[in-house]
C-alpha cells in the first residue's frame, strides 16, 4: 500500500501577494491558508499567480458571518471556519481560540469542503464534528505544550480519535 503524501499548507494573514508567490516560490506547498481580510479579487489573483489550492479561513461569530461562506466558496478550494483574532496587519498567536457555536453550523447545507477549527481538542471533537456534521478539523493551538511548541503526545491523541470519528 503506497503512503499518502502530508499535505504542506503555507499560513498567510494579510501578506502581500508579493510575498505569498515569494515564499511559495521557495517551498513546495499544496495549500495556502489565508488567514487574513483578504478578498475575492485577491485570492482569485494569488490562485492564477501560484497555482495552488486555497484554503480561506472565515471568523465565525455569529449567524450573520455565514453569509461569508457563499462569496468565498466561489474563489477557494476549501473554507475554514475559525474564530482566531487577526489583527488588520497580524495574526494574534498569543491569544487563545474560541470555540465556535457549533449550533450556528447546522443549517449551513453544503458542507463539503469546509474544515471545522476554533479551539477543537481531545475533549470536544467528538461533539464538535457530531454537532456540526463537519468532517474536516483543524486544530493547533490546543496541542501545544507552550506558544509555538506542539506536543508529540497530544497530536498523537488527537490523530487517534479523530480517525475514529
Amino acid at each position: 500500500m503506497q503512503k499518502k503524501k502530508i499535505k504542506r499548507v503555507g499560513v498567510f494573514a494579510n501578506n502581500t501577494s508579493e510575498s505569498i508567490k515569494k515564499i511559495s516560490s521557495n517551498i513546495e506547498l499544496d495549500y495556502l491558508q489565508l488567514h487574513g481580510n483578504e478578498k475575492p479579487s485577491f485570492i482569485t489573483n494569488i490562485k492564477k499567480i501560484t497555482k495552488i489550492k486555497i484554503i480561506k479561513a472565515l471568523k465565525i461569530n455569529n449567524k450573520n458571518d455565514l453569509k461569508k461562506i457563499s462569496t468565498f466558496r466561489k474563489v477557494s478550494d476549501y473554507i475554514l471556519l475559525d474564530t482566531k483574532i487577526v489583527n488588520k496587519n497580524s495574526l494574534n498567536l498569543k491569544k487563545k481560540s474560541k470555540k465556535i457555536n457549533w449550533d450556528l453550523l447546522k443549517n449551513i447545507k453544503n458542507k463539503k469542503k469546509l474544515i471545522l477549527s476554533g479551539a477543537l481538542d481531545i475533549k470536544n471533537l467528538k461533539n464538535a464534528v457530531k454537532s456540526s456534521n463537519i468532517k474536516f478539523v483543524d486544530v493547533s493551538s490546543s496541542l501545544e505544550n507552550k506558544i509555538g511548541n506542539k506536543d508529540n503526545k497530544k497530536i498523537n491523541k488527537f490523530l487517534e480519535l479523530a480517525l475514529k470519528l
